[in-house]
């Protein structure tokens, strides 16, 4: 996670949980929360898909393509604007996987971002655009975008929603057992301390749905939390 998704997690956190207090971005762990009652420190970590860490594995050829048009249209953004945006994009799965098509589709979406907002307040909260025209839906199923004046420069992601499996708790568990070797570290901090696991930024942390088998999580931590972050949705483990 970078640090522009890292605050988008702990802001959607924080709403999800409905948590009150003074907000400090440290490290080790990554937040403190402070309240009168004392201090929670909040560590972010991200599930990441064992199984597509296989090159050849198809998601992964599909989802690393979609991340070279984004990068290169937050790249080509960044040159026409300076405008703070959460762009995330849901590419046509009938798309051919073609390089020589990636600045064209990046230029497609830029000029329908720029246009787009030329027609929204910088202020406003959220625009969620339904696409209509030809050349545009050939290419995405849906754009959506958030005014982020709070994030440090624009962000672009591909909402994942094809060819992953599901998410089971097993695979939860390797993730808090790395992290349990630094929860000494983090109590320096903080006497509570929430481990919060995110899933949903990138090809190789996305899943489908979150199958709860019957197992019980051993942690040290106060609290285990996995933040679906594309679906707005906080999952209290134990």
């Amino acid at each position: 996670m970078n640090l522009n998704e890292e605050k988008f997690a702990m802001d959607l956190f924080v709403k999800l949980r409905g948590i009150d207090g003074q907000v400090e971005k440290t490290e080790s762990p990554d937040y403190l929360i402070k309240q009168n009652e004392g201090v929670i420190g909040i560590e972010f970590t991200e599930v990441v898909n064992r199984s597509a860490s296989n090159l050849e594995h198809l998601p992964v050829k599909w989802y690393g393509f979609e991340d070279k048009v984004l990068t290169r249209a937050k790249s080509m953004f960044q040159q026409k604007s300076n405008a703070k945006v959460f762009v995330s994009v849901d590419f046509n799965k009938y798309l051919r996987i073609d390089l020589m098509s990636v600045d064209r589709i990046a230029i497609a979406l830029v000029e329908f971002i720029i246009e787009e907002l030329r027609y929204h307040d910088h202020n406003a909260a959220k625009a969620n655009i339904d696409l209509d025209r030809e050349l545009i839906s050939k290419y995405f199923n849906h754009v959506s975008f958030d005014i982020t004046p709070e994030f440090e420069e624009t962000e672009w992601v591909a909402i994942r929603a094809k060819m992953a499996e599901d998410l089971v708790l097993t695979e939860l568990v390797v993730v808090i057992e790395k992290k349990e070797k630094l929860l000494q570290e983090y109590r320096r901090k903080a006497a509570t301390v929430y481990l919060v696991i995110v899933d949903g930024f990138g090809a190789k942390s996305w899943y489908a749905g979150f199958k709860a088998e019957p197992i019980e999580i051993q942690t040290g931590f106060d609290s285990v939390f996995l933040l679906r972050a594309m679906e707005n949705t906080l999952i209290e483990l134990n």
